[in-house]
């Protein structure tokens, strides 16, 4: 399915206060989930996983029993395009006076609904360029959201990104209103696991808040999860490569080591780390190229 398609998806089906963007509701009153797909044009699961629902709801295969659920494409004309942004980072946009460009005229009309319609939970979905890396990220700044990454999402990976070195981001911006928001890095971009991901993080969302008719909720077991936290991020310069072209999420990094180069120099560990969510071409005008990270397994 085209990108083309899907935007005609989410077009045909507009019916709030936002372009690009739909809601369903039960007529039961209940909770309320928003579903974000495409806050990067070039990372579609989310637009997939969309798509399955929104026909399984539609066709009668699945039956919302209460409650609504908004879906939202974040930044259609990038999603159009099949590149990360036009302008600027649609997840690092979300200042208190937001750019004058594409993403941060979008950025604006999100912020307008989510002021005016909080939700007891935001799941927005992206991919990977490298690898296939299945994670949920989350704010520890919400003792609500934490319980809810856990409770919703079956992936082993967390990462919690401190909001002053990852700033402006639409889960901060959601949290900033009052509603419960965590990402899902659903696996690599062209993959079809990660539209599966996607649908499950979505139904496991729905499930939990016991929102599917004549649904048995998703049956969760203990295990073990790998934890990161941002120490710093790494900015792309000119020239930006990894020394290692195998860097990938989880790669350990010694104190003084030397793991990435630019045009004027090298790229140095301050202490023992790990990398997460290396971006090995990334361009000057994104943000960071991969973030240093403590890692725990809990």
């Amino acid at each position: 399915m085209s990108q083309n398609i899907l935007i005609k998806f989410y077009k045909d089906r507009e019916n709030i206060d936002l372009n690009y963007a739909f809601q369903i509701d039960s007529g039961v009153k209940g909770p309320h989930l928003i579903f974000v797909a495409a806050t990067h044009g070039n990372e579609p699961a989310g637009a997939f996983a969309t798509q399955k629902i929104v026909t399984e709801l539609e066709s009668g295969t699945l039956k919302l029993s209460k409650g609504k659920i908004t879906f939202v494409l974040a930044n259609p004309l990038a999603f159009e395009k099949n590149i990360r942004f036009v302008n600027y980072n649609m997840n690092r946009v979300y200042s208190k006076d937001l750019p004058d460009n594409y993403e941060g005229n979008r950025a604006s009309e999100i912020r307008k609904f989510l002021q005016n319609n909080p939700a007891d939970l935001l799941i927005d979905i992206h991919s990977v360029s490298h690898g296939e890396i299945q994670m949920v990220a989350y704010l520890d700044i919400n003792p609500k959201t934490k319980e809810l990454a856990l409770a919703i999402s079956n992936l082993e990976m967390h990462f919690i990104p401190d909001t002053k070195i990852i700033p402006r981001s639409l889960m901060q911006e959601a949290e900033k209103w009052g509603t419960n928001a965590f990402a899902v890095e659903s696996g690599n971009h062209t993959s079809s696991q990660s539209q599966i991901v996607a649908y499950d993080q979505f139904i496991n969302g729905l499930e939990y808040f016991g929102m599917l008719e004549a649904q048995e909720k998703s049956q969760t077991t203990s295990k073990s999860i790998t934890i990161y936290k941002t120490l710093d991020l790494v900015k792309p310069l000119a020239g930006f490569e990894y020394l290692d072209k195998k860097t990938h999420t989880g790669t350990f990094i010694q104190k003084s080591q030397k793991y990435a180069s630019h045009s004027n120099g090298f790229y140095i560990a301050q202490q023992d780390s790990f990398i997460v969510m290396p971006c090995h071409n990334p361009s000057l005008n994104d943000t960071d190229a991969g973030w240093i990270c403590s890692r725990e397994i809990v």
